[in-house]
């Protein structure tokens, strides 16, 4: 499905590392009778994606951790206390030798560990709504009253130009002129169910592989009972499906070509409809017998598979139902006309998987006029030259390790995996948005090179602007 996909915008750039706890950034609520002096650093604001939203608090606490300009006053001067960086500590020097006397420290190289995060910028990421939901949020930055600069999501974008070839676009629920997706790591959605409940098999307990076309047809409601299916025993499906406004949820209705939230075969939408990535309302039911859901596969990897440390959690009701009673539950392979795909690092990473999905963060190149363009400092965080797409050789002064290995062990730390490096040409990169600011430019000139055909990255960016740009 996404192999074809690689072909195009792969707009690239970094990869993945790891934070050890998933410690959430958190929001601040300021009194309404306050005074406030803005901050000379930035506040970068993400929201959308449950999905996403552990992985992205990760990536956030490495950057908000990432070293910038020397905030100390020099001796004998007066401390700013507003995070301004006292000016000039160093005009020149950096990466290529290249300077603007802003006033953060440097050390003369990639390999030293340049600053990644020049003004000490500050990423917040709001608690979750889902993904369409924070991707709306976006839209609406030049009115909302709690704008974000950039939205998480787990879903890719709708009507992107041009179309990735193979992958569904919901056609009724077109995204916006002016938005980048930029994708920097691969998922899925393997269906889900029980195979054993207080001992006993399930009526699906010898399914190991549905296709598509069934998985359509029982949320269609045109098949209805285990029985239907080959190996299956009779027993009534029980339909399961994501809130609407996930990426999850979208990502399935795409695959499955649904054209509502709620299909036929969810028949009683206000109790089966549960939030993604949990089967709490499942288990509540009483359901685990018969139920059929969606689930990341790197979610499951990380919350559900018995032999991780996160197996008893309450997304996947500690292994037992609320009666007590023990159940056995499995994701299973999907069947394209084939050998029954079963989602795999090798799989995922390739595209093979048929519900294949990538986690994206969205922000605004600025090209529709009713949606502000995302600030500098949240291009300098999650666009095709940002941080999240570091290559693997900027090292973190911190650690002594790069960033790209970090990067990436906090990808896979959450069940996921990194984006391939790929070559960076001048297709790969939007001339709708790019880094001016000379303090981020200084940190990261990669974005001013005179030959990025020369560079390599790790993300893959779509917009939804109709230039031909994929």
């Amino acid at each position: 499905m996404r192999q074809n996909q690689w072909k195009r915008r792969a707009g690239l750039r970094a990869a993945a590392g790891l934070l050890g706890a998933s410690a959430a950034v958190a929001g601040f609520a300021m009194p309404a009778n306050a005074a406030t002096v803005p901050a000379a650093n930035h506040m970068v604001i993400g929201a959308g994606s449950n999905t996403t939203y552990f992985l992205m608090n990760q990536l956030s606490q490495l950057f908000n951790q990432s070293p910038g300009c020397d905030l100390a006053a020099p001796s004998g001067g007066t401390q700013n206390l507003n995070y301004s960086c006292p000016s000039p500590q160093n005009a020149t020097g950096g990466e290529n030798g290249l300077g603007d006397g802003s006033g953060y420290t440097n050390t003369g190289s990639v390999a030293q560990g340049d600053p990644e995060n020049p003004y000490n910028d500050v990423v917040v990421e709001e608690p979750p709504l889902g993904s369409s939901n924070g991707i709306k949020e976006l839209e609406q930055r030049g009115t909302n009253p709690a704008p974000s600069d950039f939205a998480r999501s787990s879903r890719g974008p709708n009507n992107a130009q041009p179309v990735p070839v193979g992958d569904p676009v919901n056609t009724t629920a077109s995204d916006p002129q002016g938005l980048n997706f930029v994708a920097y790591a691969a998922d899925a959605l393997p269906w889900l169910h029980w195979t054993k409940v207080s001992g006993a098999s399930t009526p699906s307990a010898k399914i190991k592989s549905l296709s598509i076309t069934q998985l359509a047809a029982i949320y269609n409601g045109t098949i209805t009972d285990w029985s239907q299916i080959p190996k299956g025993k009779a027993g009534p499906i029980v339909v399961y499906m994501a809130q609407a406004g996930s990426g999850t949820e979208g990502t399935w209705a795409q695959i499955l070509q649904l054209t509502s939230a709620t299909p036929a075969g969810v028949t009683n939408p206000a109790t089966h409809v549960i939030f993604e990535n949990e089967i709490k309302g499942i288990l509540t039911n009483g359901d685990e017998k018969n139920a059929i859901f969606y689930f990341s596969y790197g979610k499951f990897q990380t919350v559900c598979v018995p032999a991780t440390a996160k197996a008893k959690t309450a997304a996947c009701g500690g292994d037992k139902s609320p009666s007590g009673s023990a159940f056995a539950l499995g994701e299973e392979s999907i069947t394209t006309g084939g050998a029954p795909i079963v989602a795999s690092q090798t799989t995922i990473q390739n595209g093979s998987f048929p519900t294949d999905r990538l986690f994206w963060n969205v922000y605004s190149n600025g090209t529709n006029a009713t949606i502000p363009a995302s600030s500098q400092a949240a291009l300098n965080f999650v666009s095709e030259w940002g941080f999240i797409c570091k290559q693997d050789s900027a090292v973190d002064s911190n650690s002594g390790l790069s960033y790209g290995s970090e990067i990436q062990s906090a990808i896979l730390a959450n069940g996921v995996f990194p984006l391939s490096s790929a070559t960076m040409d001048a297709a790969n990169v939007d001339s709708n948005a790019v880094i001016t600011d000379p303090g981020y430019k200084f940190a990261d000139p990669q974005s001013q090179a005179p030959n990025p055909a020369t560079q390599q990255g790790r993300c893959r960016v779509f917009t939804t602007d109709g230039d031909g740009i994929s």
